[in-house]
């Protein structure tokens, strides 16, 4: 096996991953890895700053029925001994952005007690801790307890008069005392037994092997606290229960251990999923998965709130059970979703389930059902094919694609306990399955899967501490070297020395990076300074020089080719076609502008090769208007002055983000005055000729025309519909019309001349006095010395200031918000953009940054927009989520 190449930048863990896909990353640029009873919580673009975490502790277990002592069969013993260890976290997965309450990521998460819960950023809360927003498991058990456990109640219930006699019963028999979690609740304190149940079963355990081990059969509640304890022992105890939970217990019915053990089973979950995000011109939500130890797999919708926040964290989540299949007959392992949108098709949402007992299926469902469903139904997904039957090799993780170049086709990647790796192509329109290839791809069991590049190349890591990467190429999967590490950090570090174990990998939302969490080998570390802070780490490798393409040498499966040079010119077209393919997929508006890796790779390329960068930019940018390639971004300018009006705002607020942060690499630009950028030219000598430069403020003013003219648009399409009313704050109506007014008369002298027409008519309306359904407000005044504030920047404002007892006049400085130009408040919380460090106090509707053209340039025809659309969190300028500006010593997102 080859060596892994350095990484480019490492964290460490202070506790161990414990099981498969420990390490996720959001498409909000977070990384979330759960090991033992922490998840800890990073952000890649800043590994030595602040880090957020979630702390597991103890839950309640469900109160599902009570059994008599003389019913205990070995069935209940890996129930009991999952609730005599601390719970740690099982799975975890992040869902579409949108759908928190802040318009970010929700973290679900599936503790080795079986319980699944929602948590959110602390994004109002100024803590560390992440909040628990929901518990899943207890929506399921009321769902559950109300059809009264349907099939997983297959045994009868114990007649009533079982229970009497068992009282009676129980008040003679006090040995349960002596049980081993009996001493322990009231005795002296011992360590707790560390037992791995990842693979134990319930019916594997036999008679036999009970009575060799030194563990009593109990009672349930025993070893775990009041609730959950049986009548008999209440009353044989008094010390551990009041009258209340005593009438409490009392009400439970009485069941049989086989029965408990069944019910146990389908509220005990061991892996979540999330779904794409399912979009509508109504709503947005994603599905929620959860499988549970008896084969079955519930489905959760999660709509995005009403209005999205960063002043109120008690924002109610809407979760709804929609549906719940049987899909295996024993523990879910893996679980993957991936959308197909193809033309030829309705937009469908295909799922893949793994099982211990190695069978393999995949399911699909109508996304338009999912986002009309008003009720729960046992057949949300339809079985399309068993893709493997129960085999003596459990799943361990499970990857799922479809790709672009292929709509019509599902490709199905296989990890199993054994090292085993297995690829297959589902047909959506044949309805056939076909089988690509099986390689003993590890040693141990394979930890982690991820599909790069549209479904070209996969990557695998292992317990047995290996990663490697597959090049996808028509019917055959050929192993190929892990891409070089260029460009590289000063401040990497080699882990490989001492790393023992490997529990999982996740790409970047730009697939130009991959992330991998290892266990570190204690008896190779510094006994004093490494061993109990580094317990394990998390490691980021370079993908974008990832070569595609298989030499026309290397025909045969699973055969090997060298890694291409990152110094040689080939090397550097594998960067080029990576980051243009990335960059293409963002100019779909459905997908969010995460470019964080994207940025970062060509900040350090352009440091050593910066014509290598404008190579790759001018290419990207020269796509835009059809045209043969352009050289220079000078000839851009030059040749396609007038055609910046058919560009989308997508694209153009990509280009600022790259003009912004990897041509001027930060540097501060006043993008709507001309005066400022000639005076930023004085300090820095040269920018004021730099094309990137000129490029950039072309593409800022030609956006914030377009917002003064989206916003003029509204007002006059909302006065000539008479049957508008006011709309609630969650709903956009037009703001700040008297700032913008003034800003198109500062600007008189180049803007376009449509653009001038609409603030005529605007001027026209409001000479009417018809002037209702919007604010106008022209006078403003200082929030902290009650001075005038004149009108001379879009962007920022100075009071008139007052006279003070010293006779000097004191000013003060005040934020102007980037969607409406009025002052922002100082004591409300404001939306932050990362990238142009602009404030905002309003939001807009999601149907301005859909644009695919100016709204200027078709003169005679307007476009009506809906009064009451929904307000998305995202910079006018530069497309990124807004965030709530959050101090140093706590986690924030980075976008770019």
């Amino acid at each position: 096996m080859e060596a892994i190449p350095s990484n480019y930048q490492a964290a460490t863990l202070v506790a161990v991953p414990s099981y498969p896909n420990s390490l996720v990353w959001s498409k909000e640029n977070l990384v979330a890895i759960s090991s033992e009873h922490l998840i800890t919580i990073l952000n890649p673009a800043s590994l030595s700053s602040a880090r957020a975490m979630i702390t597991l502790r103890q839950n309640k277990p469900f109160r599902i029925g009570l059994v008599e002592r003389n019913d205990f069969t070995p069935c209940l013993q890996p129930i009991c001994l999952s609730r005599d260890t601390l719970p740690c976290a099982r799975s975890i997965s992040w869902s579409p952005p949108g759908l928190a309450p802040n318009s970010g990521c929700f973290l679900a998460v599936c503790t080795s007690d079986g319980r699944v819960k929602l948590y959110r950023a602390p994004y109002c809360e100024y803590s560390s801790e992440w909040i628990e927003v929901m518990d899943i498991s207890d929506l399921l058990f009321d769902h559950i307890t109300n059809i009264n456990f349907n099939e997983w109640n297959d045994l009868p219930l114990v007649s009533q008069s079982v229970k009497a006699r068992s009282s009676k019963h129980s008040r003679s028999n006090n040995g349960f005392t002596d049980s081993a979690c009996g001493k322990s609740s009231r005795g002296r304190k011992r360590k707790r037994p560390s037992c791995n149940i990842e693979d134990m079963h319930a019916d594997s355990i036999g008679e036999a092997a009970l009575q060799k081990s030194n563990l009593d059969i109990i009672s349930l509640g025993t070893c775990y606290g009041r609730d959950g304890i049986t009548f008999e022992d209440i009353e044989a105890n008094p010390e551990n229960g009041d009258s209340n939970s005593i009438h409490r217990s009392s009400k439970l019915p009485y069941i049989t251990a086989q029965q408990y053990a069944s019910r146990s089973a389908v509220l005990s979950s061991l892996v979540v999923s999330w779904s794409p995000a399912l979009q509508s011109s109504e709503t947005c939500c994603a599905i929620l998965s959860a499988g549970a130890k008896s084969g079955a797999v519930s489905f959760w919708r999660i709509c995005e709130p009403q209005y999205f926040t960063i002043k109120h964290g008690n924002i109610p989540v809407n979760a709804m059970l929609i549906g719940l299949i049987q899909a295996h007959n024993s523990w879910i392992t893996a679980i993957c979703f991936a959308i197909s949108a193809a033309s030829s098709l309705k937009s469908q949402l295909f799922l893949a389930t793994g099982c211990s007992d190695g069978s393999v299926k995949i399911w699909s469902g109508n996304v338009e059902g999912f986002l009309s469903a008003a009720e729960f139904k046992n057949d949300c997904f339809l079985l399309l094919a068993e893709v493997t039957t129960a085999t003596s090799v459990p799943v361990s993780t499970i990857a799922l694609v479809i790709s672009a170049k292929c709509p019509e086709q599902v490709f199905l990647a296989v990890g199993r306990g054994a090292g085993q790796l297995e690829v297959w192509i589902y047909d959506i329109l044949s309805k056939k399955l076909r089988f690509v290839a099986d390689y003993n791809a590890h040693e141990q069991v394979v930890t982690g899967l991820a599909w790069a590049f549209d479904g070209c190349c996969l990557y695998s890591c292992s317990q047995d501490n290996s990663i490697r990467s597959w090049i996808f190429h028509g019917d055959s999967l050929y192993d190929a070297p892990l891409s070089s590490n260029f460009p590289a950090s000063d401040a990497s570090s080699n882990f490989s020395r001492v790393s023992d174990l490997c529990f999982g990998l996740a790409l970047s939302p730009g697939e130009l990076m991959l992330a991998v969490v290892r266990s570190l080998d204690a008896n190779l570390q510094h006994q004093m300074y490494e061993k109990r802070s580094q317990r394990a780490v998390v490691e980021f490798f370079w993908t974008g020089g990832q070569s595609l393409e298989v030499p026309n040498d290397k025909i045969l499966d699973g055969c090997r080719f060298e890694a291409i040079s990152s110094s040689s010119v080939p090397g550097f077209a594998c960067w080029e076609t990576n980051i243009l393919w990335f960059l293409k997929n963002l100019e779909n508006v459905n997908n969010p502008v995460v470019i964080w890796d994207t940025i970062t790779s060509l900040r350090d390329l352009r440091k050593d090769f910066p014509g290598v960068v404008e190579k790759i930019l001018t290419k990207w940018i020269s796509n835009w208007f059809s045209v043969p390639l352009i050289d220079s971004v000078e000839k851009v300018l030059f040749h396609e002055h007038d055609k910046i009006s058919m560009v989308s705002s997508r694209k153009m607020q990509l280009l600022n983000i790259i003009c912004r942060r990897v041509m001027r690499n930060g540097m501060e630009i006043d993008l709507v005055k001309d005066d400022q950028l000639k005076a930023d030219g004085s300090n820095n000598e040269g920018s004021n000729s730099d094309p990137w430069n000129e490029l950039l403020l072309k593409s800022e003013r030609e956006l914030q025309e377009r917002l003064v003219a989206f916003s003029f648009q509204a007002v006059l399409n909302h006065t000539a519909d008479s049957k508008v009313t006011p709309v609630e704050s969650e709903y956009w109506s037009p703001v700040g019309v008297a700032q913008l007014e003034q800003w198109t008369a500062i600007n008189d002298q180049t803007i376009h001349s449509q653009l001038k027409l609409l603030g005529s008519e605007v001027a026209k309306l409001r000479g009417r006095n018809n002037n209702g359904i919007y604010e106008y407000v022209e006078e403003e005044s200082c929030s902290f010395c009650s001075a005038p504030v004149l009108f001379k920047s879009p962007e920022v404002a100075w009071c008139q200031g007052i006279v003070n007892r010293q006779g000097s006049k004191e000013r003060h400085k005040l934020t102007r918000c980037v969607v409406s130009m009025r002052l922002c408040s100082v004591t409300e919380p404001l939306w932050f953009c990362m990238c142009c460090k602009r404030w905002a106090a309003n939001l807009l509707p999601y149907s301005f940054f859909t644009m695919e053209n100016s709204p200027l340039y078709f003169r005679n025809e307007r476009t009506s927009y809906a009064v009451g659309e929904r307000l998305k969190p995202l910079c006018p300028f530069c497309g990124i989520m807004l965030q709530r500006s959050m101090p140093d010593f706590l986690l924030s997102t980075s976008p770019i």
